[in-house]
């Protein structure tokens, strides 16, 4: 039996606590070997609350040679930082959706792995679920006909002001938090990359960033999507 990849937590964030950390530990092919956060209080409350011994910096878990892999669940703006930095640690990474805030920002992350020969994956969850393998699966084999449209839809309440999500340099903003979702889903379904976009975001005047939008896609073989 292969060992199991021992993860290091970049970040004690809600999404860690509620849904990454316990599925690390109830996965037969990882296990979690140190949790990281700004705060030593913070890493110091984790780690007891999930029975992991060992805790500290960010930099302490880079340092770990223990430690196979990382998730990050930092805010988006700071993504690079660690992904990069993880990689020339000889670390894999699992970073938190959206990967980061461009394409020459994911182009740089992505060639720092290749370089160190490490691998990369951005944490869309909703990839692996079943619901989703069966819905390719009914458009595959052609049970529902062929597929032409993908129209998509996701967003959820206002948040308090405050929240990272308003926050610009940290790479807050509707499209990176919620419309990432039915975009990766469009290019899923239809198993390529569009060769056309059309985007138009709602910018709030007060902290900057995009808290709605639209976009258009086109696809090969007059296919589109709307999210």
């Amino acid at each position: 039996m292969n060992k199991k990849l021992k993860f290091g937590i970049i970040g004690c964030s809600s999404i860690s606590e509620r849904s990454t950390i316990p599925a690390i530990q109830k996965s037969s092919f990882a296990e979690l070997e140190m949790i990281g956060s700004r705060s030593e209080t913070k890493a110091k409350e984790f780690a007891k609350k999930f029975d992991c011994v060992k805790f500290g910096s960010y930099e302490n878990i880079l340092d770990d040679n223990d430690i196979d892999v990382v998730y990050i669940s930092t805010p988006i703006g700071t993504h690079e930082e660690w992904a990069i930095k993880a990689a020339k640690a000889g670390k894999h990474v699992l970073c938190e959706k959206s990967s980061t805030v461009s394409f020459k920002s994911a182009k740089k992350m992505v060639d720092t792995c290749i370089d160190n020969k490490v691998r990369i994956l951005e944490g869309f969850m909703f990839r692996f679920h079943p619901q989703h393998k069966k819905v390719k699966d009914l458009i595959s084999n052609h049970s529902i006909g062929k597929s032409f449209l993908f129209n998509g839809n996701f967003g959820f309440p206002t948040f308090p002001k405050g929240n990272i999500r308003y926050d610009l340099k940290l790479g807050g903003g509707f499209l990176n938090d919620c419309g990432c979702y039915p975009i990766c889903a469009s290019r899923i379904i239809f198993e390529k990359e569009p060769r056309g976009v059309m985007c138009n975001l709602f910018i709030d005047p007060e902290t900057g960033v995009d808290v709605r939008g639209h976009s258009y896609m086109v696809f090969d073989d007059q296919k589109a999507a709307s999210a």
